[in-house]
């Protein structure tokens, strides 16, 4: 995402915290914006335009500013999300296409170099085909006074057009909105530089990946 995007529509933005939106892959209108994605989706497509998928987390765009924590193990996701007094509206995103056998889709996701995998979150999930097979056995983590359940899924993720094959945790609870890009199956693959004072985050990959 360019860094200039989130400045001008941080007003809008605001206004639609709690919402997801789609906005335009190459102009960076927003062209709609719902509560609920499986509601969005068939909204984006019937416009034709090439879009991308955000959830304005109201974390990101509201003061005060607080610390909110996920943590779930076996596999472990490590999810730490520190937010300081100080305003900085930027935020390490960064365009993935997510990609199954039945369904695609442009996402936006914090790169979080604190979590051991990427996470989505159920709807995102639902639409790109994921199911739940029967007796499969879901895992538990520990998050802030509740216990969050999910699954492993592998999927393909194309960034700054390489692809590639990576595993995400699925969260099963419809309440949790998340879209995390952590480090396992990613990380080895690129050499990633945040820099904070330009707003920027620049993905390199490696000639020679490490298996």
């Amino acid at each position: 995402m360019k860094k200039e995007w989130r400045k001008q529509h941080w007003e809008e933005l605001k206004l639609l915290a709690g919402n997801w939106i789609g906005f335009d892959k190459e102009s960076g209108e927003i062209l709609e914006s719902d509560v609920s994605l499986s509601n969005l989706i068939p909204r984006l497509r019937k416009r034709g335009n090439a879009y991308i998928l955000h959830f304005v987390n109201p974390l990101d765009v509201f003061e005060p500013q607080i610390a909110r924590f996920v943590n779930i193990k076996t596999p472990k996701v490590s999810v730490v999300r520190f937010k300081s007094i100080k305003k900085n509206t930027w935020r390490p995103f960064q365009n993935i296409l997510l990609k199954t056998p039945t369904n695609s889709e442009d996402l936006l996701m914090l790169v979080d170099s604190g979590a051991d995998f990427s996470v989505i979150d159920y709807e995102t999930g639902k639409n790109l085909g994921f199911q739940i097979s029967t007796g499969e056995i879901s895992e538990f983590g520990e998050g802030v006074g509740s216990r969050v359940e999910y699954v492993m899924r592998e999927l393909e993720m194309t960034i700054e057009n390489h692809t590639f094959k990576a595993k995400v945790a699925w969260l099963l609870d419809k309440n949790i909105q998340e879209a995390l890009l952590g480090r396992e199956g990613v990380f080895d693959l690129f050499d990633i530089e945040f820099k904070q004072a330009d707003e920027e985050i620049i993905f390199k990959w490696r000639d020679s990946p490490e298996p």
